[in-house]
């Protein structure tokens, strides 16, 4: 999302973005978790193969895209900040 974009929402679209990232952030990390915990279960039962790479390829593309997505919620928490929404 670019810098225009994001000034040129109105206040109620600018907080119900903040609190979708908040929210969206909390189960990325559940599901990250989950995952991770299903990699070292398969790992330890069935030694290290072909679904365990796979899962870790997988959380580090999550944890990719949760980095992109940290930029545009700071760039919102800005843009509240600026407009004094707090």
């Amino acid at each position: 999302m670019e810098q225009k974009e994001i000034s040129e929402l109105t206040d109620q679209e600018l907080m119900l973005k903040a609190n979708n990232f908040k929210s969206s952030n909390k189960t990325n990390a559940v599901l990250i978790g989950i995952v991770i915990g299903i990699a070292f279960y398969s790992i330890i039962k069935n030694g290290f193969g072909f679904l365990p790479i796979i899962l870790f390829v997988c959380v580090m593309l999550a944890i990719q895209n949760g980095k992109k997505s940290k930029a545009i919620q700071k760039d919102i928490e800005r843009e509240i900040i600026s407009r004094d929404l707090n």
